[in-house]
């Protein structure tokens, strides 16, 4: 009979296989080199991801200047008034140097 660690392992098997099959269907990456990446818990750089096509664009800017955050509560009780407030980020410069340092 199955322990509960033995059903974790194969749900954790089963969830790898799924993402192997996601990647296959987008990445040109053989297979193989899928398998691989997967079993060795890779973490693609941003080339790579771009290369495998799970990227379309690069970009040091996550979020653009002037972009507008909306916070909805979901753990409003019924019948109390729900306020929404705009939040606009404070976006930081990061300097070339540690930009270059990064690569």
């Amino acid at each position: 009979m199955p322990t509960h660690m033995d059903s974790q392992l194969q749900q954790l098997k089963n969830m790898n296989q799924m993402v192997i099959q996601v990647l296959s269907a987008v990445a040109p990456t053989h297979k193989a080199d899928i398998e691989k990446a997967v079993a060795s818990q890779t973490i693609l750089s941003p080339e790579q991801a771009k290369d495998w096509h799970l990227v379309e664009t690069i970009t040091d800017q996550l979020i653009p200047p002037g972009t507008s955050f909306i916070a909805v509560n979901t753990d409003v009780e019924p019948n109390k008034e729900t306020k929404y407030e705009v939040v606009t980020p404070t976006i930081s410069v990061v300097s070339p140097a540690f930009s270059a340092a990064r690569e």
